[in-house]
C-alpha cells in the first residue's frame, strides 16, 4: 500500500504493525550496510543515520535487531526492487525511495548518492528530528526508545529542479550551514577550498564537498579575470575594454567582447573546465557595473539593434556565440544563464535565444519587494514579473536568484511571502531557485552580527528548503507543526507572538528590497505593540517546560530588541524631528469604536511629541494617528493615565459647553485656502464634543463638526476615535498640504503638580500657521520642511545643511528655525532628488507643492530618467517664472508621471524663502 509522505508531519508507530519496519527496539538495533564502492554521499548518509538514531533511542547501532538497512541508487545497489529502480530512474528531478519489501529489509535508494542523504533525512523526520537552523538550539530530537515505521512504501522528489542557498560574505563556520541544507534536502553549492578552513587538506575538503553531493561550477562574475587575466593586457591590451577613449583593465571590468579572440578565450575557458569535469555547471555572468562594458565602436554596434543600443544585446549576443561553440562539444554541459542588473532585460535583438537542452535562465530580481508576492497582482512587484516573463520564449526553462538577505530587515516573517511565491513559481514553470544568506554560526570580522542576522529569519529558510521540494505544502499547517515542535508548551503564547508579529510587519508602511527602506522599524510604533509583544514572550517563559524552549524563548526576545525595538527607536527620534503628520490612506472599513484594531491603524504613523510650553516631556505619553478616505478625515489617539492620583475631571456631558476643562484633547484643523479659517474640536473622555469654526481667536460654536466619537478606557488608557466628514470642513484632501495641532488636559497628576497642558511642539492654540503640515497622499520629498539637519559641503567646508538637500550655483543661504522645522533663505540653486513609486497607473500626474516667499522670482525645473544602470530616456522640464511676494504662499508645479520612469531630481531657481515643498501623485 503507497502512502503519500507529508513533510513536516511526525509519524510515529506505538505498536507492530502487519508489514512494519523495526528500526530500534528492546536495546537493539538494525544495521545499516553500504553498497560497494559507496560514494562519500552515501557514506555520510550511513554515518548521519546511525548517528541520529544512537540519539533518539540512546543506544548504539549494533545490529542486533533482524532487520536491515539497505542504502544505494540503481547505480550501486544492484539487487534495488525493479519498481523502485524505475522509479527513481524516471524522475527528472532528484527523489528518493524508502521501501521495504519485508518486515526485515528497509531500502533507502537515491536517484543518485545525494538523493540517498535525503533519504536519510526523510526517515529521521519521519521519527521526529528536525533542524530548523543549524546548532544544537535549531535542532530537536526526541528520545524514544522503541522505533518503527509503518509499511514504508513512499516514493519522493522535488518540485524545483535546482535549489540552494549562495552563502555569502565571510565566516569561520560553512560547513554547518552547508550540512544544514543537505538535511533540509537542499543542493549545496560553494563550498569553496577559503569557505572550509576547519578543513585543513585540499583532500578533506574534496571528501566534505562529495559528501554533501557539492557539483563544480565554472564561470561567474569573475569568469573574464580567469579566461583573461590582467597579465595579458601588456602584449593584448585590444583584448580589454576600451573606457573613454582608452583600453583598461583596473577596477570591475569586463573585455572587449567584439574582439574575435576573446571570444576564443572564452570558449576555451568554458571547454577546458569541462574536459577536467564534464558535469560541471557553466554560469555566465558580468559585473554588474553600467561602466563595466566596453565603449569601442564595434562592441557599441554588437549591442545596437535596430538604432537602439542596450548593455543586454551585447552581453547576450556575445555570450550566446560562446555557449554555440562550447556546447557544440558538450551538448549535455548546464547552463545558467544571469539575467542580472543592467543586462537583465530581454534583449531587442530577437535571434538571442538559449534554445540548449538543459539551459537555465536566472533572473536576478535585485529590485522585487521581499515583503509582498512576486505576481502582476502587488504593485511593486508587477514590472519585475513582466520582465522575467517575456525571456519565456527565449530559454527553454528559467530560475529566480532572490535577494532577501540583502534587503535592510531582518526577524521579519519572509515565510509567509515565501509560501505564496512557491506556488506562483512552479505555474511559472520555475524550475530553479537560490536566494543568498549568510552563514548561520560562525564569526565574521566585517561583520560579527552576520550569522545572527540569518538566525534570525530562520523560520524563511526553513520554509523555502520545504517548498522548494513540496511546494504543494499547507504552510499554516508547516508553521503550526514547527511551533509545537520548537517551543514545547510555550507554544501557545509563541503562536499568538509570532502572528501578531505578523500582522505588525503586513501592515507596516513601504517595501522591503535592496538599498531600501529598514521597514521592520515601523513595526513597533504602533502604541502598545512593544508591551504585547513582551507580554506574550513572558507568558511564553512562564509555560516553557524545558532549558532549551526557554533559550528559544529568550531569543526571540534578543533578535525583538536588537531589529525591531533599536530600528524602531531610531525611527521615532527621526519623524520626531521631521516635524510632519502623514495620514494614511483607508481602503476598508473603519468602526468608531474606540478599538483601534483596523489595519489602518496599525500601518498608520505615530506622532508621540506632546510637551508642555517649557518644552518638558509631557508627564503622560499621547499617541496620534491620522487616516483618510475619500469622505473623511479620522483621528486615534492613546492618551495613557498611568500616573493618575484620582478620577478623571469629565463634567461636561452637554454638546459645546466646558469641554477644555475636563481631562480632553483639542485638535485644531486648518484647511488650505479658506482665508485664515481653521476648525476646533475638543472631545473630553465621556465623548462630549465642543466644535467651533475659528479666525484668529474668534469662535464661531454654530457650526457643526458632524464628528462620530468613541471614547473607550482600557489598560490604564483612553482611547479617542474620531470621524470628521471632509464636506464639514469645506474641503477635501489634494495637492495642497493641510495643517493639524494636537493639544491634550490632565487633571488627575499625582500631586504635587496635579494637572497639565501640553500640546505637539509645545504650541499655545490658535497658531494655525505654526501648525505642522499634513500631506494626503504620499510625499515623495523627503524633509520638505527642513526639519532634520545633515551636513553638506559648501565652498569647501561641511557645514549643517537640511538632509537630502544641496545648493547649486550661488552658495548664498540662511536656515531659519521654526517650531516646525526649518526656513531655508537662499539665492542658490536649491536641489533634492525622490526615487519614483512603482507600478503608477497612467494618467496620474506630480503635483509639486513649495511655499514660499520673496521679493523677486521663483522657477522649478526637473531633470528624470528611466532605469537604474544604464539610465536612459532623459526628461527635463522647467515651470514659467513665479512672481513672489512678502507672505508665504504655494506654488504648484504640475507635471505627468511616466511609469517608466525611476528617480526625479528637483530644482529650484531665484532668489527666495521657502518654508516647505512637498509633492504627491494625483
Amino acid at each position: 500500500m503507497m502512502k503519500k509522505l507529508f513533510l513536516g508531519t511526525a509519524l510515529f508507530c506505538t505498536a507492530v504493525l502487519l508489514c512494519a519496519f523495526d528500526l530500534v527496539k528492546e536495546g537493539k538495533t538494525v544495521s545499516v550496510s553500504l553498497p560497494e564502492n559507496a560514494s562519500e554521499a552515501e557514506k555520510f548518509a550511513k554515518e548521519e543515520l546511525e548517528t541520529f538514531l544512537a540519539k533518539i533511542s540512546k543506544v548504539p547501532v549494533n545490529g542486533k535487531l533482524a532487520g536491515k538497512i539497505l542504502l544505494g541508487t540503481p547505480a550501486t545497489r544492484k539487487d534495488l526492487p525493479a519498481k523502485v529502480k524505475e522509479k527513481l530512474e524516471k524522475s527528472p528531478n532528484d527523489a528518493f525511495y524508502l521501501y521495504s519489501p519485508s518486515a526485515d529489509v528497509l531500502y533507502i535508494a537515491g536517484k543518485d548518492p545525494k538523493c540517498v542523504l535525503y533519504g536519510v533525512h526523510a526517515l529521521l523526520e519521519k521519527l521526529g528530528v528536525r533542524f530548523f537552523y543549524p546548532g544544537e538550539l535549531g535542532e530537536e530530537i526526541p528520545e524514544k526508545d522503541f522505533l518503527s515505521l509503518p509499511e514504508p512504501d513512499e516514493f519522493q522528489a522535488a518540485d524545483f529542479k535546482y535549489r540552494t542557498f549562495n552563502v555569502c560574505g565571510t565566516s569561520s563556520d560553512f560547513i554547518s550551514t552547508f550540512v544544514w541544507m543537505a538535511r533540509n534536502k537542499m543542493q549545496v553549492t560553494g563550498g569553496r577550498d577559503w569557505q572550509l578552513p576547519k578543513l585543513r587538506t585540499k583532500e578533506a575538503k574534496q571528501r566534505f564537498r562529495d559528501s554533501l553531493g557539492v557539483g563544480e561550477s565554472c564561470g561567474g562574475h569573475e569568469w573574464a579575470m580567469r579566461a583573461i587575466p590582467k597579465s595579458m593586457f601588456k602584449d593584448h591590451p585590444e583584448y580589454f575594454v576600451l573606457k573613454e577613449g582608452k583600453r583598461v583593465c583596473e577596477g570591475r571590468v569586463e573585455r572587449c567582447y567584439s574582439n574575435s579572440e576573446v571570444k576564443r578565450l572564452a570558449v576555451e575557458y568554458y571547454k577546458k573546465a569541462l574536459r577536467k569535469n564534464p558535469s560541471a555547471n557553466i554560469v555566465i555572468i558580468a559585473h554588474d557595473a553600467s561602466d563595466a562594458f566596453c565603449q569601442c565602436e564595434k562592441c557599441r554596434e554588437m549591442g545596437t539593434y535596430q538604432g537602439k543600443y542596450s548593455v543586454s544585446n551585447l552581453f547576450h549576443r556575445f555570450n550566446k556565440g560562446v555557449l554555440d561553440e562550447v556546447l557544440e562539444e558538450f551538448p549535455d554541459a548546464v547552463v545558467n544563464i544571469f539575467a542580472y542588473w543592467n543586462y537583465r532585460p530581454a534583449p531587442e535583438a530577437p535571434e538571442v535565444k538559449y534554445d540548449y537542452k538543459n539551459a537555465v535562465l536566472l533572473y536576478a530580481s535585485h529590485q522585487r519587494c521581499n515583503a509582498h508576492a512576486f505576481t502582476v497582482k502587488n504593485v511593486c512587484n508587477k514590472s519585475f514579473v513582466e520582465e522575467m516573463l517575456r525571456w519565456k520564449d527565449r530559454c527553454p526553462a528559467f530560475g529566480i536568484y532572490d535577494y532577501r538577505y540583502d534587503a535592510p530587515n531582518h526577524y521579519v516573517p519572509y515565510e509567509w511571502v515565501i509560501a505564496e511565491d512557491f506556488p506562483l513559481f512552479r505555474k511559472m514553470n520555475v524550475i530553479r531557485w537560490q536566494d543568498e544568506t549568510v552563514s548561520f554560526l560562525g564569526y565574521s570580522s566585517k561583520d560579527p552580527a552576520g550569522a545572527d542576522k540569518a538566525r534570525s529569519n530562520w523560520q524563511g529558510h526553513y520554509m523555502s528548503a520545504k517548498m522548494l521540494w513540496n511546494s504543494s505544502l499547507d504552510p499554516v499547517k508547516l508553521m503550526e507543526e514547527t511551533y509545537d515542535i520548537y517551543y514545547g508548551k510555550a507554544s501557545p503564547a509563541m503562536k499568538k507572538y509570532h502572528a501578531y508579529r505578523k500582522q505588525l510587519w503586513d501592515a507596516a508602511p513601504g517595501h522591503s528590497a535592496i538599498g531600501g527602506m529598514d521597514r521592520a522599524a515601523y513595526c513597533l510604533l504602533t502604541p502598545g505593540a512593544e508591551e504585547k509583544l513582551q507580554a506574550y514572550l513572558e507568558e511564553a517563559l512562564k509555560t516553557a517546560d524545558t532549558e532549551k524552549a526557554k533559550k528559544r524563548i529568550l531569543q526571540d526576545r534578543a533578535f525583538l530588541e536588537k531589529y525591531w525595538k533599536t530600528g524602531a527607536e531610531k525611527l521615532r527620534k527621526r519623524l520626531s524631528s521631521a516635524k510632519e503628520i502623514l495620514p494614511e490612506y483607508n481602503d476598508g472599513k473603519i468602526v468608531i469604536d474606540g478599538k483601534h484594531d483596523e489595519k489602518v491603524w496599525l500601518k498608520a504613523r505615530t506622532l508621540t511629541d506632546l510637551v508642555t510650553r517649557e518644552q518638558k516631556d509631557a508627564a503622560e505619553k499621547t499617541f496620534l494617528r491620522v487616516a483618510y478616505d475619500k469622505e473623511n478625515l479620522y483621528i486615534a489617539v492613546n492618551a495613557e493615565n498611568k500616573k493618575a492620583w484620582s478620577k478623571v475631571k469629565a463634567k461636561a456631558v452637554k454638546h459645546d459647553g466646558a469641554v477644555w476643562s475636563d481631562d480632553s484633547i483639542e485638535l485644531q484643523i486648518v484647511p488650505p485656502d479658506q482665508e485664515g479659517k481653521y476648525y476646533h474640536i475638543i472631545v473630553n473622555t465621556l465623548g462630549t464634543v465642543y466644535d467651533s469654526k475659528c479666525f484668529a481667536s474668534t469662535f464661531d460654536t454654530k457650526w457643526d463638526s458632524q464628528a462620530e466619537v468613541k471614547v473607550l478606557e482600557k489598560d490604564k488608557t483612553w482611547n479617542y476615535e474620531i470621524r470628521i466628514p471632509f464636506a464639514s470642513l469645506g474641503s477635501v484632501p489634494g495637492a495642497l498640504p493641510w495643517r493639524l495641532h494636537l493639544m491634550r488636559t490632565v487633571t488627575n497628576l499625582q500631586p504635587p503638580t496635579t494637572s497639565e497642558w501640553t500640546s505637539i511642539d509645545g504650541l499655545r492654540p490658535y497658531q494655525p500657521d505654526s501648525y505642522r503640515r499634513m500631506v494626503f497622499g504620499k510625499d515623495l520629498i523627503r524633509n520638505g520642511n527642513f526639519a532634520v539637519m545633515g551636513e553638506s559641503k559648501i565652498d569647501g567646508k561641511k557645514v549643517p545643511f537640511p538632509q537630502f538637500w544641496s545648493l547649486a550655483g550661488s552658495k548664498s543661504y540662511k536656515i531659519i528655525p521654526t517650531a516646525t522645522g526649518n526656513q531655508v533663505w537662499t539665492s542658490g540653486n536649491f536641489n533634492c532628488g525622490f526615487g519614483v513609486p512603482k507600478g503608477l497607473e497612467s494618467g496620474k500626474n506630480y503635483h509639486l507643492v513649495i511655499r514660499a516667499k520673496g521679493p523677486g522670482t521663483m522657477s522649478i525645473g526637473t531633470w528624470s530618467w528611466e532605469g537604474y544602470q544604464p539610465r536612459t530616456n532623459h526628461r527635463r522640464l522647467s515651470s514659467p517664472r513665479y512672481k513672489l511676494t512678502d507672505k508665504f504662499e504655494d506654488y504648484t508645479f504640475t507635471f505627468p508621471c511616466l511609469p517608466a520612469e525611476s528617480y526625479v531630481v528637483l530644482w529650484i531657481y531665484g532668489t527666495k524663502t521657502i518654508e516647505n515643498v512637498s509633492c504627491t501623485i494625483k
